[in-house]
């Protein structure tokens, strides 16, 4: 057997044909390792290959078949087969083995330049590499060589596996087009897990089960074709009688085709499809309002599901405002319990996505006011003037325009947090960390870039031709991308007026420094074993309560890989601390702040820390210059807010305790309790009332909060972030208790002339709910208490 193998080997690696197409994958993968991402045997890679192998395994497999029928026949002089089982066993390990060798010089060109120019690991995803292209490169062969055999002319069999290979790819992508799920899988071409952004991919059980269909088929092929070869014409559809070797070949081609049907009945449980029945019943909560329906976890708390109804219907109105049109039909709104269950069901763990043709959204469940919803319903909404097809921004139906996509969203949202998106892309221009609009308006373009910076500029872009020049040359630009044809000037002149635009745009030095700290990390492009370290540290963020010690080793093996990166020695730090080892969470921030020179962000981030670790060790001196130096470098609004914080907890050794508890342990109820009893005794502190108010506002209490934040403000809190802070969130309180005076008033104070344009913003935002949901639902909704 071993001898005829290898002459069947020797007879395909004759065929230029085939023998050219070994080199250019086997060659072709050893360049691919070069690439970012590519540079080790993981999911690019693997991908890849899994497609080079679909082609290359049909086509030696119909060689394969070929030729035994010429061995035969008497044409070509090779060892004959003894048997039906020898005769298909022979010509699919030939072309199985002549296609998997194509995987060995990418795979030493990976390891091997993982190993001598990279920190990386070669083998912490190469199960990619084995589940990809390997199941891939089996059925390929097994299929064509099927074919091969029931075909008298080879570009019979070629054009045959063509069609199979649409057919399967029309199979794969019907439930990615018809269903909520974004992930698609092929057994020729291998694995899409969904969007991009979505990092730390892991070999978990759908690509496994998956696979392990992949396998069934290819033995559901092979043992047909041994219970029908005929060994004399090497042909199928033997007339002889199906009984011994043959009868066992086909009830095993049974016993694989009745596994194969189990695993599909249960292919929403094992994660390989998802039909929106099925992924209803598995949330459980369904609700309907005027534009809407809202698919939700069934434990989500009623008073909860009604808010949602609201925020879903202003939202609606201020992205149809924004746009001027809407498609007709409800919108199908999907809230997922965790970014693990919608990894599951759906396919994206940490991205939240639109299906535009389908009139749905898929979000991760969150407090209210959701963060992201309005964005993904942009997507929705300008599906009433996209491309045909997919409903968005495309040339040529499904050359999609990711740029204008997410632009669109953005501008559509237009959310403003510490800034709004103007002044975020007024600051990218001046720190000079901007890439060039014309560049990014297009799906190449925004691709290559940090996907943060990406997101604001076309966002800011495309609300800026908006303000300008109105909502419907928006609708006119967004089906195919052309600016000629929208505006009536090129690119170019719609650019710079922008960019004139953007340098009349107040900042000042804090807004730089949120700037730089925001859109400091590079594209996942940029960055060094990007995958393995996005799955090291989702691992050790996991293991940080359950085993804190393997979590240290796993951000200490990040900081091995990127080692200019001051996160991972941080958060090495805290689980030390944590433990009460401050002299090694010492030495480790100590080496964080010297990595951080010219990252004013992570500067403060460590600093705080050190600040922290300084006043829990009963160093005052050194905790105080360490806060002092956060609010110095502006790092963003909650990091100044912690630092002044805690600047006044050293001034006062009574609540310093407290506090230094409070931040420690995250807020636990305990720690609330007891600055809840420190604000009762000392009736005129303002600061224990205004960190009690917040907690209290993010417990879902908002009654017992608006007394505290009131007594807050009208003892003057300091600084002044501290201060605008409360009323932020005085506001939100008043919303959540039904008591929209209380609202207007924070509202009117928050947006005073000494506000930031990001403030002014938040206040308009909740004075609008209050209009809104009194004109719409008769008033606010009533919370019980």
């Amino acid at each position: 057997m071993t001898r005829s193998l290898l002459a069947r080997l020797r007879a395909h690696a004759r065929s230029k044909g085939l023998l050219a197409a070994w080199l250019a994958i086997a060659l072709g993968g050893a360049a691919l390792t070069r690439l970012p991402l590519f540079e080790v045997p993981g999911y690019e890679l693997g991908a890849a290959l899994a497609i080079a192998m679909a082609v290359l395994g049909g086509w030696a497999g119909i060689a394969s078949a070929r030729l035994e029928r010429a061995v035969a026949t008497g044409k070509v002089s090779l060892p004959t087969a003894p048997s039906a089982a020898a005769g298909v066993a022979l010509p699919f390990a030939a072309a199985a083995s002549f296609s998997l060798a194509a995987l060995v010089p990418p795979l030493l060109a990976a390891v091997l330049g993982a190993v001598l120019s990279t920190r990386c690991d070669p083998w912490s995803s190469a199960g990619f590499y084995f589940f990809l292209p390997v199941p891939s490169a089996l059925l390929a062969a097994a299929a064509g060589m099927a074919l091969g055999f029931l075909t008298r002319r080879g570009w019979v069999a070629g054009l045959c596996y063509g069609l199979l290979m649409l057919a399967s790819l029309g199979a794969s992508l019907w439930p990615l087009w018809a269903g909520p799920q974004v992930f698609a899988l092929n057994h020729f071409l291998g694995y899409f897990p969904g969007p991009l952004y979505d990092e730390a991919l892991p070999v978990d059980g759908r690509l496994l089960w998956y696979r392990l269909e992949t396998g069934l088929w290819t033995v559901a092929i092979l043992a047909a074709c041994i219970a029908l070869l005929d060994l004399g014409s090497g042909t199928l559809l033997a007339r002889r009688p199906i009984q011994g070797s043959r009868a066992r070949a086909l009830a095993i081609f049974g016993l694989a085709l009745l596994a194969v049907l189990g695993i599909r009945l249960s292919a929403f449980r094992l994660g390989l499809e998802t039909t929106a029945d099925e992924l209803e019943n598995a949330l459980g909560g369904r609700t309907q309002t005027t534009h809407f329906v809202l698919h939700y976890p069934a434990s989500k708390p009623e008073i909860d599901v009604k808010r949602l109804e609201r925020d879903l219907e202003l939202k609606y109105a201020q992205v149809v405002s924004f746009l001027g049109a809407a498609p007709t039909g409800l919108i199908h709104a999907w809230f997922h319990e965790s970014s693990e269950s919608k990894r599951q069901r759906v396919g994206a763990a940490g991205t939240d996505y639109a299906k535009p043709w389908r009139l749905e959204f898929h979000v991760e469940d969150a407090a209210f006011p959701h963060p992201v919803a309005r964005h993904e319903l942009a997507h929705v909404l300008a599906s009433a003037f996209g491309s045909p097809l997919l409903r968005v921004s495309a040339r040529w139906i499904v050359g999609v325009n990711i740029g204008l996509v997410e632009g669109l969203a953005v501008a559509a949202d237009n959310r403003a947090d510490e800034l709004t998106v103007d002044q975020w892309a007024a600051a990218m221009r001046k720190l000079k960390l901007a890439p060039d609009i014309r560049g990014i308006v297009g799906p190449a373009g925004f691709y290559r870039q940090p996907a943060a910076r990406a997101y604001t500029l076309v966002g800011s872009f495309l609300r800026f031709l908006t303000d300008k020049y109105g909502s419907a040359r928006l609708r006119a630009l967004y089906p195919h991308g052309d600016f000629q044809a929208a505006y009536g000037e090129p690119l170019e002149t719609l650019a710079s007026q922008w960019e004139q635009h953007l340098d009349t745009v107040p900042l000042d030095e804090r807004a730089l420094h949120a700037a730089q700290v925001r859109f400091e990390p590079g594209s996942i492009f940029e960055r060094p074993c990007a995958r393995e370290v996005a799955a090291l540290r989702e691992q050790a963020d996991h293991l940080r309560l359950a085993d804190p010690m393997k979590a240290a080793g796993l951000y200490r093996r990040c900081s091995a890989i990127e080692q200019k990166n001051p996160a991972y020695p941080r958060y090495e730090a805290e689980v030390l601390r944590q433990r009460r080892d401050f002299a090694g969470a010492r030495a480790l921030l100590e080496k964080a702040l010297a990595l951080s020179q010219g990252s004013p962000g992570a500067r403060a981030q460590v600093l705080l820390e050190l600040g922290d670790l300084s006043w829990e060790e009963g160093q005052s001196d050194a905790a105080r210059s360490s806060f002092l130096e956060v609010l110095a470098l502006h790092r963003d609004r909650a990091t100044d807010r912690a630092a002044a914080a805690r600047l006044q907890g050293l001034d006062d050794p009574s609540l310093g305790a407290l506090l230094r508890r409070f931040f420690a342990h995250s807020a636990d109820l305990p720690e609330v309790v007891a600055l809840q009893a420190f604000a009762d005794g000392h009736p005129d502190d303002a600061l224990t009332r205004y960190l009690v108010g917040r907690q209290l506002v993010q417990r879902g209490d908002p009654f017992a909060a608006i007394g505290l934040l009131r007594r807050a403000r009208e003892l003057k809190l300091a600084p002044s972030e501290l201060e605008m802070e409360n009323l932020r969130l005085l506001e939100q309180a008043g919303y959540l208790a039904g008591d929209c005076a209380t609202a207007s008033e924070a509202a009117q104070a928050l947006a005073s002339d000494a506000a930031s344009l990001a403030d002014r913003a938040f206040a308009e935002e909740w004075t609008e709910r209050c209009t809104f949901e009194a004109q719409t639902f008769g008033g606010l909704l009533e919370n019980p208490r």
